[in-house]
């Protein structure tokens, strides 16, 4: 019997592409479109194309193409890593590296090195082993992995229940002139624009993120960002429907490589989270990259700075 989806209500109207990207996160881009070039995908008993737009209630059958199955091999590589025990492990990711494979990348990414780093990672039959969540390949700082798949369901179900603290430096366009304040804006997929996302009026998912002014320049401001939701993407969107978006930021902001930042002006500061086994609360800090150090030292920034001292574990709660 072939898979079925079951079109929601606040997925009607939506491309099928981009819907089948959306629900079936394990499948690449590439596998989706393979599928329904070949005609495997159907919407309310016939087959469909990529551009067919959903009605809410109607049924998806699909079939996987039949594809070599990837092995993902160990690489050894050098890892920042804050924190280690039999159950997780907290690392600082540079930026520039993917997380995880995607597409046709199957090498170099962070699960490669993990995977010549530690004899057991959490669903390791994927091609995300231990990865609960994710940042963007530009953007740098810290990100828990799961050594078994009770930790991983524990720490996912951290997530979804908006208990990790999630803190993010982040150097902006533009001079902000607010304290601070709440971003609640859905997000969903640009409908002119397949690989963006956007805010959107109906039919986007929940996404709050909270913003404090640390300090202006005169063309740029640096920021302390916390996540509530973790969508794609939802720092640099927000951002820049701000009228602030990221430094370095081509896709939603400028295309010039600003204050010669090597990434994202985005850096995922400090982590916390309660540990599975013992309920302790662990909350973890890292100091930006170089680059992104210079460049406040560029903008002559004397506020911020006590920031950025050696990562290590806080007490922060």
């Amino acid at each position: 019997m072939l898979p079925e989806l079951i079109v929601a209500e606040e997925d009607a109207g939506q491309r099928i592409d981009l819907y089948l990207s959306k629900v079936l996160k394990d499948l690449s881009r590439s596998r989706i479109q393979k599928m329904l070039n070949a005609g495997k995908v159907r919407a309310a008993g016939r087959v469909v194309k990529a551009s067919y737009r959903l009605r809410a209630g109607e049924k998806i059958v699909y079939e996987l193409p039949l594809e070599t199955k990837i092995v993902l091999q160990p690489e050894k590589m050098p890892l920042e890593i804050l924190y280690e025990d039999q159950a997780l492990l907290v690392v600082n990711k540079p930026a520039n590296l993917l997380v995880h494979p995607v597409g046709d990348v199957y090498s170099g990414t962070l699960v490669n090195g993990l995977l010549a780093h530690c004899t057991t990672l959490s669903q390791q039959a994927s091609i995300r082993p231990g990865i609960v969540h994710r940042l963007d390949r530009l953007t740098s700082g810290l990100l828990v992995v799961a050594k078994t798949d009770a930790v991983h369901q524990d720490l996912v179900e951290q997530f979804q229940k908006r208990i990790v603290l999630r803190r993010y430096l982040v150097l902006v366009h533009g001079v902000v002139n607010e304290p601070g304040g709440l971003i609640q804006a859905p997000l969903g997929r640009d409908p002119h624009r397949r690989l963006h996302w956007t805010v959107v009026s109906q039919g986007g998912r929940e996404a709050l993120t909270y913003y404090r002014l640390v300090e202006q320049f005169t063309a740029y401001s640096l920021l302390v960002c916390d996540l509530k939701t973790g969508r794609t993407h939802q720092l640099r969107v927000h951002l820049a429907y701000l009228g602030h978006p990221v430094v370095g930021d081509s896709k939603y902001g400028f295309q010039n490589k600003a204050l010669g930042l090597k990434g994202h002006g985005l850096h995922a500061w400090t982590l916390g989270f309660y540990h599975p086994l013992n309920g302790k609360w662990l909350c973890f800090r890292v100091s930006p990259p170089a680059d992104f150090e210079e460049a406040l030292q560029r903008l002559q920034s004397k506020k911020g700075i006590k920031f950025f001292k050696k990562g290590g574990k806080e007490d922060e709660h």
